[in-house]
């Protein structure tokens, strides 16, 4: 850990490093399951009078989108001092990171997702529905989501379907299945516990997922 300058003498640098051994001490050590990922985030937290950083913050909202791509030296340091390749090093407050990532969603075709692990993120007491027929029906509250689990009946009747072309529309309920896989390995990597919640035919799912 290292200070610049000392305490009540204007702005300083707090900066966390390997000890002797080349660890990095808890909480900052990175998760080794995420090890090959193309995004790398290094957090910075600015910190002082509260109106002072109010201005700051919001010159940063105002500027850093646009203007944050890092000088040629920084990203070259980043990359020796890390042992990484940098293709893009940029500057990006919590709210740019945010709607990057949502972008990177909506290319992935999980777009209706992002608002619900963004809450998870950003505002873990609230609560967000994923609620857009054909998307699994999703709630997340009280640091959970919880997935409605239909069997094909109830699958039919919650999302409008012939009950007498459920055997027909079995594929389709594969890939409602498969889409709901998908969903819940998103969010666990994010750390957002899934809870499975079995909705039987004619049930209201909303209550049951609020239940």
């Amino acid at each position: 850990q290292a200070r610049a300058p000392g305490r009540d003498q204007g702005p300083r640098v707090l900066a966390f490093g390997a000890d002797a051994q080349g660890e990095v001490p808890l909480p900052f050590q990175a998760d080794p399951a995420l090890v090959g990922g193309s995004l790398r985030v290094l957090p910075f937290l600015l910190t002082g009078d509260a109106q002072v950083v109010r201005r700051v913050a919001d010159a940063m909202e105002d500027v850093l989108l646009a203007q944050g791509m890092a000088q040629a030296d920084t990203a070259l340091l980043a990359q020796d001092a890390f042992g990484a390749q940098i293709e893009h090093a940029r500057y990006l407050t919590v709210n740019d990171l945010a709607a990057m990532v949502s972008m990177q969603y909506d290319n992935q075709g999980l777009a209706a997702l992002w608002p619900l692990i963004e809450a998870a993120l950003l505002a873990p007491r609230s609560e967000e529905w994923l609620d857009a027929s054909p998307q699994p029906l999703l709630r997340y509250a009280g640091g959970e989501a919880r997935m409605a689990l239909f069997d094909p009946p109830g699958w039919c009747a919650h999302y409008g379907q012939d009950r007498n072309e459920c055997e027909r529309l079995r594929p389709v309920y594969e890939q409602f299945l498969a889409r709901q896989r998908q969903i819940a390995a998103v969010l666990e990597a994010h750390a957002i516990p899934v809870l499975y919640v079995h909705v039987e035919p004619g049930q209201d799912a909303r209550a049951a997922l609020a239940g």
